[in-house]
């Protein structure tokens, strides 16, 4: 009888175990991807984010560091593909849409350049008050050497941003604007 009780008893308790065990296993394989990534070992990174994914609770968050890892590691194709899979799932995050921009950016085609800064753009329009989101767009457009358009924005931007913070962010980019047509006045 005490056998039968040990094994009813022992039984079930491993099972609990051996369960609990394995919920967490994606969470252990997240923790050491993050320490790879800390390390800049982006490769064994990018296989424990894998192993990771394979758990529904970090399936997204090992996604994005997947391709951010990436992009560390500049394989902007890559990163892409995991980052437009994210982004047609969850078109309202603005995290993933500004990575996902950011790979178009990155990108050698003229099509996703232009897509990526229409991204830019948008995140822009959306967020009005957000001086880093159209610092960003500022940054991009200059980035890509669309420099009239740039210099548009930014006028406009200082006359919505006069606090002297983001006004010397906004002046700091004007300069660089008004050098790089200097330059290229320069070259004709």
């Amino acid at each position: 009888m005490k056998k039968i009780f040990t094994l009813l008893f022992l039984l079930p308790t491993c099972f609990v175990f051996a369960k609990g065990r394995v919920e967490t296993l994606g969470a252990e394989y997240y923790e050491i991807a993050d320490a790879y990534a800390e390390l800049k070992k982006y490769d064994k990174a990018l296989y424990f984010y894998e192993k990771a994914s394979a758990d529904p609770a970090y399936k997204n968050a090992s996604d994005y560091n997947r391709a951010r890892m990436y992009g560390l590691q500049n394989d902007w194709a890559k990163a892409k593909k995991i980052l437009q899979t994210l982004h047609e799932s969850e078109p309202a995050n603005k995290m993933i849409l500004q990575a996902y921009a950011y790979t178009l950016i990155m990108s050698t085609s003229v099509k996703d350049v232009s897509e990526g800064k229409n991204f830019y753009k948008q995140l822009a329009e959306e967020n009005p008050d957000d001086p880093a989101s159209l610092l960003d767009y500022v940054r991009i457009l200059v980035f890509t050497k669309d420099y009239e358009t740039a210099q548009s924005v930014v006028e406009k931007a200082i006359l919505s941003f006069p606090s002297a913070k983001e006004r010397a962010n906004f002046d700091e980019l004007q300069t660089q604007i008004k050098n790089a047509l200097n330059k290229a006045a320069d070259k004709e």
